[in-house]
């Protein structure tokens, strides 16, 4: 016989090709044994031959011993460790926060608002980091704050919605049960990266603001006020940030050109104060302290033959003290903040009633939700 028979391989699936194979291997028995048929009798050629045939094409159960194994990895989602968001994670991510509605005025939509904020929360969480592992790169932490800022700074109307949905992912973060157990603490620890990342996407916006100062025409964004402001008034940034934002803010005004925060920055810098004014202005540096004073004392100054330019902003701080009243500035007392804008708006107090500048006030902030 042939050591190999012709009826085996594939062109005897035919049965035309079958008998025609037959034919073919008894022309070759018949014509005596083949050289090669001898020579693999031999064990040594056998055993080179099967040698040969598994390094050629080896067999799933014996691996190629010339090929190089592939490390073995975990089975690690990809958002656990990345070094920047993918194209199609910041698109999803970008989509959730852009489908979020905007904070309600009526109490009967704040419910269904509420929901949709925290079903958001739970759906970006996911693109967060799964825990707290220290050698997980800080970039990991970013891409959500970084896309919640540039909405905010793009629609400076959905502020609240934005640090809304904040507050909520961090709460999503931290399931305390009050005790000690490693749950909670990994929990905690998640919450405390969040917040990092917030400060750091606020740190870099903040930077990216004292680097133009010398560039003309570049003003602070109405949006990046409110957006510090509320995020510290909620406790999700750190004073010493928000301190040294407010500084630089007011500092950059005093001594541009103009002299003046636009009525829409100082607005917001109103509201600011209104949402956490007595805390602010306790806890502030003297710098942050000396700039404020500086920038009202400017706006006495400008004020001295009537309200004229700077009626807006005089009838701002008018509000502003009327709902704080005393001691939101440290004092009315001569060389308190309170004493010195109570000068600025002494006509205004006379000639205004409350009503008036509260309206006046809606009039100037009708960009406002």
């Amino acid at each position: 016989m042939s050591p190999f028979p012709l009826a085996f391989f594939p062109l005897t699936k035919h049965p035309r090709n079958a008998i025609l194979a037959v034919q073919l291997e008894k022309n070759v028995t018949r014509s005596g044994p083949h050289p090669i048929s001898l020579a693999a009798d031999s064990l040594p050629v056998q055993a080179y031959i099967l040698l040969l045939a598994l390094l050629l094409f080896p067999h799933p159960l014996y691996p190629n011993p010339t090929t190089k194994m592939a490390p073995k990895t975990n089975n690690i989602h990809p958002s656990s460790h990345p070094t920047h968001a993918s194209p199609s994670s910041s698109s999803s991510i970008e989509a959730i926060i852009t489908s979020l509605p905007s904070r309600p005025d009526t109490a009967a939509a704040a419910a269904t608002y509420h929901s949709s904020i925290r079903t958001s929360a739970a759906q970006l969480r996911a693109f967060l980091p799964s825990s707290p592992d220290p050698t997980s790169p800080a970039a990991a932490w970013l891409p959500i704050p970084e896309a919640i800022y540039r909405h905010a700074s793009r629609f400076p109307e959905r502020v609240s919605t934005c640090v809304d949905l904040f507050h909520s992912i961090a709460d999503t973060l931290e399931c305390d049960t009050g005790e000690a157990t490693v749950q909670d603490q990994e929990q905690r620890k998640r919450k405390q990266e969040f917040l990092d990342s917030i400060e750091r996407v606020c740190q870099a916006e903040i930077a990216s603001y004292g680097r133009a100062e010398k560039e003309e025409d570049v003003e602070v964004p109405t949006s990046s006020i409110l957006l510090l402001g509320h995020l510290h008034a909620h406790s999700l940034l750190s004073f010493r940030i928000f301190d040294a934002f407010l500084s630089s803010t007011l500092s950059r005004a005093t001594e541009s050109s103009g002299g003046m925060l636009s009525d829409e920055q100082f607005a917001a810098l109103v509201e600011v104060l209104t949402l956490n004014g007595p805390r602010i202005l306790a806890s502030a540096a003297p710098g942050t302290k000396t700039a404020l004073e500086r920038y009202v004392s400017q706006l006495e100054d400008i004020c001295e033959g009537g309200l004229g330019g700077a009626s807006g902003q005089a009838f701002m701080l008018w509000a502003l003290k009327a709902k704080m009243r005393d001691g939101w500035a440290g004092g009315d007392g001569e060389g308190g903040i309170g004493g010195v804008i109570a000068g600025v708006v002494e006509a205004g107090d006379e000639l205004l009633e409350y009503d008036e500048v509260v309206r006046e006030l809606g009039e100037i902030r009708e960009w406002r939700p």
